[in-house]
C-alpha cells in the first residue's frame, strides 16, 4: 500500500508490514496496492504484505477487489485500490470507514480501517457506544453535530452525566458540552470520557481510581468535569480500560489517568 504524504511515498511490504489501522490527512493520496498480496489463509483471512516465504503464495492482482463499507466517507476503485474521499469528508476534514479487500478465487477477505484526521485534530466518531467491561445499561450516543446523549442505567453512580429520565436518550450539557462539539467518546466501568473538537477531555461517573482525571475528591461525579490534563496539551484521541483512561496528545505524548 502506498500513502502519498506531500512528497513522501510510503511503501508497506515484508519489512514494513501493512497496519490494520491507517490514518491519513484530507490532503493525502491513498492507494492500496494489489501487488504482492500474500494468500496465507487462516480463519478466512489473508496477509496484505509481501512475503519471501515459499510456502505462501502470491495472489494474482487480477483477482483482488476493493470495497468501501461506507462510500459516503470515502470510495475505493474496485480494481486499482485508489481511495477517493467524498466531498463531505473533504469539507469537514474527518471520517472513518473500513476498506474490504477480497481475493475472488478463494473468497479470502481482509479489512483495513482508514481514518481521516486533519493534521493532528481529533477525528469524529459518531454512533452508539456501551462499555465492553460491564453492562450496567449505560449507553451513549454521539451525533453528527457533536452533541452527546445518554440513557439506560440507573444512574446511581452518575454514569449518565445528567439528571432526569434514565430510560430515554437525553442530551448531556454540563460544563459547556451543550456547545462544545464532542468528536469521540468511550465508556469504561460505570464512567464515560469524551473528547471535544478543541482537544479537551471531560469525564463523569465512577472515580474510585481517579479515572475522571482530577484526583480523588469524589468517588463519582454526576456531571461532566474537565480532566486535569496539563495546560497546552491538545488531545487527539482517547481510549479507556476498565478503570483508567489513555489520552494521546497532538505531539504523540501518552497521558494516563486512573
Amino acid at each position: 500500500m502506498r500513502t502519498l504524504q506531500g512528497s513522501t511515498n510510503v511503501t508497506y511490504d515484508s519489512n514494513n508490514p501493512l497496519p490494520y489501522n491507517v490514518t491519513i490527512t484530507p490532503d493525502d493520496t491513498l492507494t492500496i496496492s494489489n501487488n504482492s498480496i500474500t494468500m496465507a489463509a487462516a480463519d478466512n483471512d489473508f496477509n496484505l504484505f509481501a512475503s519471501n516465504d515459499s510456502q505462501i503464495s502470491i495472489a494474482d492482482s487480477a483477482n483482488i477487489r476493493f470495497y468501501s463499507l461506507d462510500p459516503s466517507i470515502m470510495s475505493v476503485n474496485e480494481t486499482t485500490g485508489v481511495v477517493t474521499l467524498s466531498d463531505a469528508t473533504k469539507e469537514r476534514r474527518y471520517g472513518t470507514t473500513v476498506i474490504k479487500v477480497v481475493e475472488t478465487t478463494e473468497n479470502l477477505v481482509s479489512y483495513i480501517k482508514v481514518a481521516v484526521r486533519d493534521n493532528g485534530k481529533p477525528q469524529a466518531e459518531t454512533g452508539v457506544f456501551a462499555s465492553p467491561y460491564t453492562d450496567d445499561g449505560t449507553r451513549i450516543m454521539v451525533k453528527n453535530d457533536g452533541t452527546i446523549y445518554t440513557w439506560g442505567s440507573d444512574n446511581k453512580l452518575g454514569q449518565l452525566g445528567r439528571t432526569g429520565d434514565t430510560t430515554e436518550p437525553a442530551q448531556v450539557k454540563g460544563n459547556n458540552l451543550g456547545t462544545n462539539k464532542v468528536v469521540q467518546a468511550a465508556v469504561g466501568n460505570s464512567f464515560v470520557v469524551v473528547l471535544t473538537s478543541d482537544g479537551a477531555v471531560y469525564s463523569w461517573g465512577v472515580n474510585t481510581s481517579g479515572q475522571n482525571g482530577y484526583g480523588y475528591a469524589k468517588s463519582y461525579n454526576r456531571t461532566p468535569v474537565a480532566t486535569a490534563i496539563p495546560r497546552g496539551k491538545v488531545i487527539t484521541q482517547i481510549a479507556v480500560g476498565e478503570s483508567h483512561v489513555i489520552a494521546l496528545s497532538k505531539r504523540w505524548r501518552c497521558i494516563c489517568l486512573g
